[in-house]
């Protein structure tokens, strides 16, 4: 159950987006296509650019959008919307530029963090699929979902 800490940032960008494995095929892989995103920016980031204090990194957007999997045989279609932040990076000669950055909170269907075994019991298999689903949009509520399937684990085992 290793998991690929860098595949699963807090943000990615559409020069740096991750390659996530399908949960569906089990074989392809998931890749973010800014082509096929829709961004809409908020009212207040509207707003704020009549401000004469107003920065390219004031810009907040939504997105929404499909990912699909690269799989050879019915490939699945994934949906996922989120916040954009426009950030100021930094090229190698020290000149400045600003970068979308996309902060996913729902992709479905779930994408997994960690494969699960094949002998994991329904009941903390489902816990856990739960606590995928919320890593996007409450961590601290993922983590206690994460709590839930360990002490289903330990209930499962009689350690409890």
């Amino acid at each position: 159950m290793r998991i690929e800490r860098e595949t699963f940032k807090y943000y990615f960008t559409s020069y740096n987006s991750p390659i996530w494995d399908c949960p569906s095929c089990l074989k392809g892989k998931i890749h973010f296509e800014e082509k096929e995103i829709t961004t809409f920016e908020t009212n207040k980031s509207r707003k704020d650019k009549e401000s004469d204090e107003w920065e390219p990194y004031y810009i907040r957007k939504h997105f929404v959008g499909k990912m699909q999997c690269n799989g050879k045989k019915y490939t699945e279609i994934f949906s996922i919307a989120g916040l954009i932040n426009v950030e100021e990076d930094y090229e190698e000669d020290g000149s400045s530029a600003y970068t979308e950055c996309f902060y996913p909170k729902h992709i479905y269907p779930i994408i997994h963090i960690f494969s699960l075994p094949d002998e994991i019991p329904d009941e903390v298999k489902e816990i856990v699929l739960d606590s995928f689903k919320l890593f996007w949009m409450d961590k601290s509520s993922c983590a206690n979902a994460i709590r839930t399937a360990v002490k289903a684990i330990l209930n499962d085992k009689k350690i409890v």
